[in-house]
Order: C-alpha cells, then sequence, then structure tokens
C-alpha cells in the first residue's frame, strides 16, 4: 500500500518510534507505482491532444498561437531574437504582441522546433511539457508540505484531470501559455516554501519560477501572486525558522524573478498606455449560482439510476457549465469540502502544515468561485485592477490547484493506518475516478481525415476576420491606440473592414508605401524586418505614408535627418482614423526612412534583467568557488615543503574556472543581448521592391509604345502620354493610353515579382451619353510562352464602382529568373467613344511578406 506518515501531521508511527521507511526494494516499488498513476494522469490528458489530425480550427485560440509561432519562427530567421514587433500582422499595419504578451511558450516551442519537431508537434508537444509539469508539480508540493504520499498522488492527479486547467485550455481553447503557467504554478508555490524553510538554492529557484511564471502568461502570473503570499503567510504563522531571515530568502528570490523578467514587464506597465488595454467586460460570463444550483439539482433527480448509463451520466451531470461560461467541477469541490472539514475535525494530525495549507486552499476555492458569481458583478464593473483578468473563469485555473490540494489534506489529517484514513481514501479515490470520467466525456476537440496544414501566411491572411481583433487577440487590446475607429451604432464595434474599405491593400506601392496628399512618386522602396526605406521625387510639399501603426519606438528620418513621425489625421468621412505613419516631406528628391527601435522602458527593463542575471550567476559562480575552496582545504596531503603552494595553487586554478566560466556566460549575454535592444537597423539588408517603373522606362524610351499613330520607343502623344490625374483626392503618376494602345518592356522578372498599377477612366468619362468602358489587360510573353496575367474591363459609366481607382496586382512568379516581355494593352469594349483611360503608376515590384500579395481581397466573415 501506497503509504507514508504525514509529516506535515505527525512525523511518527503510531506506537511512537520512528518511521524509517520501507527496504530500498519497496521504496522502488512505492516510486515506480507512483510514477505509472502521474503518467497515466499524464496520458489520459495528452494523448488526443498529440494526435496530428487534431482539428486547430475548432480551436477558440488553437490558430492565432499557431500563426505566432509561424511569425516567430520568421522573426528568428531575419534576425530578430526578441520580435516585440510583428509587422505581418493586423492586416500587414503591424502588431505589439510580444511588448504586452508573454513570450515564454513560443520560446519553448521554438526550442523544442529545433531538435527537428514541426511547429505543430512543438506546439503539442509543449502542451504536454505542461501537464507533465503540473502533476510532477503538484505531487512534489503536496509530498513535501503534507508529508503523504498517497494525498500527493491524489492532489497531482485531481489537478491534472480538472476540467479546466488541461481540457479545456487544451481542447476547448488550444490555450497553451495558460496551461504552461498552471504546469509552473505549483513548482512555483514549492519554491516559494523551501526558500522560506531551507534557503539556498531554492532561493534561486524561486527567482526561476517567478521569472518563468511573468514570462509564460501576464494573467495567470497575477493570479499566483495571491497563492504565493498564503504560502507564506502559513509558514511565517508556523514560526518553524527565524520570520526575518526566512522573509529575507523569499524576498531575494522573488526579487530574482522580478529582475529576470523586467525586460518584458517594465514595457507592458510604462507603455500600457500605448494600446487599448481593458477593452474586455467580465460581466456577461459570469454565472447565477441560485439558477444552476437549482438546474444541478434538476439534472441529477432526472437520471436513471438503475440504468448502466449512470457510470457515465453522473460523471457528465456533475461537470457543471452554465450558459456563457465555463465547466465547473462539482467533484473537484466536494473533495477540497472535504479536505476542509476533514482538518477541523481530526483530532489525530499533530502538526500544523496540513492543517493551515488545506484552510487557506479551501478558502482560495471558495473566494475563486464566488468572483464568478453574479453575486460580485460590482466587483468586477468598479475595481480597476480586476478587468484585467479579461475572463473571471481564468480564476478555475488556481482554484482547481487549490482544491487538489485541499483534497490532499482530506487524506492527510487522517492517523496512517486507521479506518478513516482507509475511508478518506477511497472516497477521494472515487471522486478523483468520476472527475476524470466527467471531464474525459465533456471534452472538446475533434480530428480530421488528414492531419491540418502547418501554419503560413495564408492562414494569418485568413484569420482577420471582420471584427476589431486583427491581431491574434481576441478583443485587440494590443492595438495602439492611433487606430481609432468610432461606433457608428452605440455598443457595435466596427471591425477590419474600415481598412480595406477606406484604402485598399493593393493601392500601397509595394505593399508599404503611399502618398496620401500632395504630388510626389514614389521611385524607389527598400525594405527589411522592421525598416522601410522610400525614396520619392516630390513636385510639392507632400506626405509620404507607411504601412505600419504608429507605436512607440518607431523613428523618421529624411535624407538622414531625425524628421517628425506623425499619425493618419481623423477622416470624418469613415469615422475612424487609420493609426498608420505618415512623414512630411518638402518638394524635391528625398529619402524617407522609418525604422522600429527600442525605447527608455525596454532599454531600463533589458539592463535590469541583464543585471538580475549577471549577479545570479556571480553569485553562482562565488558560492561554487568558496565550496571548492572548503573541499580543497579539507584535503590530507603527505607532508611537503612544496604542499602549501601547490595547495593554494589547486585552489586558485580551481575558483578561477568556477569564477571565469558563469562570468564568460554573463558577458556573452550582455554583449548580445546589449546588442539585441540597442540596434535600430535590421540583421538584414534592405532590398529594393520596385524592380521596374513602366512610367520610367517609357519616358526613357526603353519602353515600345504602340497606338493609331504608329509604333515608336516612349510616349507617343496624344494616344500614349504621361501625367498626373486626381480621382478621389487622390493624385498619382498616370500612364494615359487612349485605346487600342499598348506598351511593352522588357525586363528579367525577380523571385516573387508582381504588376501592380491602378486603373482608371478618367472623371469626364463618367457622365457621358455614350460609351461602354474599357478592356484592360496585361500579358507576358517569354521561353515558357505567352499568357495573360490581366483582363479587367472598366466601365464607371454604367458601374458606380468603378468610379475610382481600382487597384490591381498580377502575379509574374511563375516567370521568375526568365528575361520576358511585359505589354499593357488598353482596348475598348465595342464602342471607342470617351475610352479616356490609362495606368497609374505601373510598377514591377517585390513581395516576400509571409502575407498573401496585397492584391488578394479579403471575403470578410464577421467573426
Amino acid at each position: 500500500m501506497l503509504n507514508e506518515t504525514p509529516q506535515g501531521a505527525c512525523g511518527r508511527a503510531s506506537n511512537g518510534a520512528p518511521n524509517r521507511g520501507a527496504t530500498a526494494v519497496g521504496n522502488m516499488r512505492v516510486r515506480a507505482i507512483t510514477a505509472v498513476i502521474l503518467l497515466a494522469s499524464i496520458t489520459c490528458v495528452t494523448w488526443p491532444w498529440l494526435d496530428p489530425r487534431f482539428e486547430w480550427s475548432a480551436t477558440f485560440d488553437g490558430e492565432n498561437h499557431l500563426i505566432r509561432l509561424f511569425l516567430v519562427g520568421d522573426a528568428l530567421k531575419a534576425g530578430d531574437w526578441y520580435p516585440r514587433w510583428l509587422p505581418d500582422l493586423a492586416m500587414g499595419y503591424g502588431y505589439p504582441l510580444f511588448n504586452y504578451y508573454a513570450p515564454g511558450m513560443y520560446a519553448l516551442a521554438t526550442a523544442l522546433r529545433g531538435f527537428g519537431l514541426p511547429i505543430i508537434a512543438a506546439f503539442q508537444w509543449t502542451g504536454v511539457i505542461a501537464v507533465a509539469l503540473a502533476s510532477t508539480g503538484t505531487y512534489a508540493l503536496a509530498r513535501h508540505v503534507m508529508g503523504d504520499r498517497i494525498g500527493a498522488i491524489i492532489a497531482a492527479t485531481a489537478f491534472v484531470l480538472a476540467p479546466y486547467p488541461f481540457f479545456t485550455n487544451l481542447y476547448d481553447r488550444a490555450q497553451v501559455p495558460e496551461a504552461l503557467a498552471l504546469g509552473i504554478f505549483p513548482w512555483a508555490l514549492l519554491a516559494t516554501w523551501r526558500a522560506w524553510h531551507d534557503g539556498g538554492a531554492w532561493v534561486g529557484a524561486l527567482g526561476v519560477m517567478v521569472a518563468a511564471l511573468v514570462l509564460t502568461h501576464n494573467i495567470t502570473s497575477l493570479l499566483a501572486a495571491p497563492p504565493i503570499a498564503g504560502v507564506i503567510g502559513v509558514a511565517w504563522w508556523r514560526g518553524r525558522v527565524h520570520w526575518k531571515h526566512a522573509l529575507r530568502r523569499v524576498s531575494i528570490g522573488i526579487t530574482i524573478g522580478i529582475g529576470l523578467s523586467a525586460f518584458f514587464w517594465m514595457p507592458v506597465v510604462l507603455e500600457a498606455s500605448a494600446v487599448h488595454l481593458g477593452r474586455s467586460d467580465v460581466t456577461p460570463y459570469l454565472f447565477d449560482p441560485i439558477t444552476t444550483a437549482r438546474d444541478l439539482v434538476h439534472a441529477i433527480h432526472g437520471l436513471d439510476w438503475t440504468s448502466r448509463a449512470i457510470f457515465t451520466a453522473l460523471p457528465e451531470t456533475l461537470i457543471v457549465r452554465p450558459p456563457n461560461h465555463e465547466t465547473i467541477p462539482i467533484t473537484l469541490l466536494a473533495l477540497a469540502t472535504l479536505g476542509a472539514v476533514a482538518t477541523g475535525v481530526s483530532r489525530t494530525q499533530c502538526g500544523s502544515a496540513t492543517r493551515m495549507i488545506t484552510t487557506m486552499c479551501a478558502v482560495g476555492v471558495a473566494a475563486c468561485l464566488a468572483m464568478n458569481a453574479t453575486w460580485v458583478r460590482l466587483a468586477w464593473q468598479t475595481l480597476p485592477v480586476i478587468p484585467v483578468i479579461q475572463y473571471a473563469w481564468r480564476l478555475y485555473g488556481p482554484m482547481s490547484l487549490m482544491a487538489a490540494l485541499a483534497g490532499a489534506g482530506f487524506i492527510a489529517a487522517w492517523r496512517p493506518g486507521s479506518r478513516m484514513r482507509a475511508v478518506a481514501i477511497g472516497v477521494a479515490t472515487v471522486l478523483v475516478a468520476t472527475l476524470a470520467t466527467g471531464s474525459v466525456l465533456t471534452r472538446w476537440g475533434t480530428l480530421t481525415a488528414s492531419p491540418p496544414p502547418p501554419p503560413d501566411g495564408r492562414m494569418v491572411f485568413a484569420r482577420e476576420t471582420d471584427r476589431y481583433a486583427g491581431g491574434t487577440t481576441s478583443t485587440g487590446e494590443f492595438l495602439p491606440r492611433t487606430v481609432e475607429i468610432s461606433d457608428l451604432t452605440p455598443g457595435v464595434r466596427r471591425g477590419l473592414s474600415v481598412f480595406t474599405n477606406a484604402i485598399p491593400e493593393a493601392s500601397w506601392h509595394a505593399g508599404l508605401v503611399r502618398i496620401p496628399s500632395g504630388d510626389a512618386k514614389v521611385t524607389a522602396i527598400d525594405h527589411a524586418r522592421n525598416l522601410i526605406i522610400a525614396e520619392v521625387d516630390a513636385t510639392t510639399a507632400s506626405t509620404v505614408a507607411f504601412h505600419q501603426f504608429m507605436f512607440p519606438g518607431w523613428r523618421a528620418t529624411v535624407d538622414g535627418i531625425p524628421a517628425p513621425l506623425a499619425v493618419a489625421s481623423y477622416d470624418e468621412s469613415i469615422h475612424a482614423s487609420l493609426g498608420y505613419m505618415v512623414v512630411a516631406v518638402p518638394a524635391g528628391r528625398h529619402r524617407v526612412e522609418v525604422a522600429f527601435g527600442t525605447t527608455p522602458a525596454r532599454v531600463v527593463g533589458t539592463a535590469m534583467s541583464i543585471m538580475t542575471l549577471t549577479l545570479g550567476l556571480v553569485a553562482v559562480a562565488w558560492r561554487l568557488a568558496s565550496r571548492t575552496f572548503a573541499r580543497a582545504e579539507a584535503v590530507s596531503l603527505a607532508p611537503s615543503i612544496l604542499l602549501p603552494p601547490v595547495r593554494i595553487a589547486m585552489v586558485g586554478v580551481l575558483r578561477g574556472l568556477a569564477t571565469a566560466i558563469p562570468l564568460t556566460i554573463a558577458i556573452t549575454a550582455i554583449v548580445m543581448v546589449g546588442w539585441q535592444v540597442a540596434h535600430l537597423a535590421p540583421a538584414r539588408l534592405p532590398d529594393d521592391k520596385i524592380s521596374l517603373d513602366i512610367d520610367e522606362a517609357v519616358s526613357n524610351r526603353q519602353g515600345v509604345t504602340s497606338s493609331p499613330a504608329g509604333s515608336s520607343p516612349g510616349i507617343s502623344p496624344p494616344f500614349v502620354d504621361l501625367r498626373s490625374e486626381t480621382i478621389g483626392g487622390d493624385t498619382r503618376p498616370f500612364l494615359f493610353m487612349h485605346p487600342p494602345s499598348d506598351v511593352t518592356v522588357t525586363l528579367e522578372v525577380p523571385p516573387n515579382a508582381y504588376l501592380q498599377a491602378g486603373l482608371a477612366c478618367l472623371v469626364e468619362t463618367w457622365e457621358t451619353d455614350y460609351g461602354d468602358g474599357v478592356r484592360f489587360r496585361a500579358e507576358v510573353s517569354g521561353p515558357s510562352g505567352t499568357r495573360t496575367i490581366l483582363d479587367r474591363r472598366v466601365n464607371p459609366r454604367a458601374r458606380r464602382e468603378d468610379r475610382r481607382w481600382i487597384d490591381v496586382w498580377a502575379d509574374l512568379g511563375s516567370t521568375a529568373g526568365e528575361t520576358v516581355r511585359l505589354t499593357l494593352r488598353t482596348d475598348p469594349a465595342e464602342d471607342l467613344s470617351y475610352d479616356w483611360c490609362g495606368w497609374a503608376n505601373p510598377q514591377v515590384v517585390t513581395w516576400d511578406s509571409p502575407r498573401p500579395d496585397p492584391g488578394t481581397s479579403h471575403v470578410w466573415e464577421h467573426g
């Protein structure tokens, strides 16, 4: 039988003799059985999760996390070690996700990818690690604090088999960061307890656990603070060690954790006002306790207790799911209640640790459950800190751990070998088995016929439904405050279609730059990660816009001189400010550059983390060196006149090595991380995105025109001419081509090349008595033959939707590496009357973003 004396209770067997444990073989057998039980509970949770056919689109957040993991890998390839800004999210305007969202899970999954795991498998195995950490951590915590092996097994299995921490977070939400933080949580509590009582390496372990919590999931790290404080309070109340020394040790450990994670949390705190945090409303997701209890009673009363199905129907019924709420495990709450009652009535429990921890956990369970009830709606609406949690049911994660620990107290409360202990073990086992059955039966998640494809740019694009999110977050909470979209209907937020309706993605030069005001032409665009350089030729004072949101860290220069960086002004016609960056330039030729760099908060935070890491490594090195010196002093050697010098030299070498190795690591970290923090230029050199400007080629007589006036190099007035045209207040360079006419240029097609242009008929043709529009075509002729890449009819007289710049992108990728002839052609539909038309700023551009090219239209789905 897996039975040991609870150290937190008595510490001696019933006959008063010291319990010195079983034999070595017996201990091995007990440990093996314990490991099998823990492994079985882990497998019960994770076996379907690891199936390669798992359907991520059926989960709430699965595709979002896979997209982030994919973009992190893309950033690392570009030399961005910590991508605070992800330029491909939020319609390609960029999103400061990892400036605010903890990166720990993605770092772990990326490390697993480094061992050869595919991206989806790495994500899945990170979830398995979360469950394994939770199981082993809860067992170690309960085993050490309460000293009861069976109670520890009950706690470990109850925690991982509870519905919310892992079944819901993995199968329903695919919220692996939260699951991983919940896996770290019991280890943080254990490190707190051990640091208070034992000190030593546990002080550093506490620092690492605190940092791991903060860097894994922001909200869970906040929710972990009260239980950690509770453990400190229990340890202080017991009074087994000098409280001042113990408090100093714990304070040092927590300070280490705060310092190690400062590079992350300091910008979160100091730059919180730069984004739309606090937009969530928790109150719709609270449950009504009276209604829920009444429904539960009716459901239990309606069960057929004579049927064999009762063995599955009852466990499923005891997993309660109120409307708009997460699951409430009645059996787990019953286990916690029994633990609280047992520690109150048992008189055989002579130690205070089990009693106090169980009581603390029972109070915590009650508080977490109460905070999810409609009775505390006013608190959620008035207290400013509480809404940061987003969803009240997140409290069910810590609640499940505390309930599981209270369940361990239910076992540890009774004397080993007593009848009440046997009854408690039996009841707890039945409750955990019922809990496991209910969690498995109510588990979400579906399997597809074949494994889903790995995340890519198409998934990034597809997840941009017409809602207010767009940055792989559900409420758009990290959207910069420079973006302001007014609600036309009170209480109803508008979605991402505002952006494409106002400025189509295809209208941005190379998807990166546009001229919102003035008369200017973009002649060159260089681009690397978080760096855009535009060369413009402005006839008048103009503004240059960049397809990235304004956010702290972006800087602008004009001709190498720092320049003011503005944000797109509020547009009354669309009742919104789209938040992208704008730089003003005077008339003339200019080089305009925007680059994303650091801020004071990020510099200070990173410096704190580096300093903490350095001091920690130095402390470890000094401790190792001191131990080495002590061991060397204790060595007894034969008398010799050379003994003292040899011993001194040996000790010096050992101490030097023990100090030099960690210091080398620290200095390397300082140099590498410091460079990453300070860098303003990208790791990869920018490349030119405009491969060929067709207007310029025609102007320089490098293009051949054909029109009713004949065929010749260069322009051919009046049928083919270069000018500027304004439509809808947007002035663009314009290659006027009256049908039938064409322009042919020769070029070597680079990889990822597209023809980009704006099609239009002049404003004067929109209200005429005659005219049936124009047919625009683009053809490519080369070694692989001739093919049409664009064929579109434009008729603004008949179709009001054609009364604009019609921006198009045509793919040249199939001819990459070939020397081809590219022909732009305008033909009459049938009638030549008022066929005054042309191509705005036709260019061959390259597009190497993971996202689909800007010419790909969103088919908006309201999500």
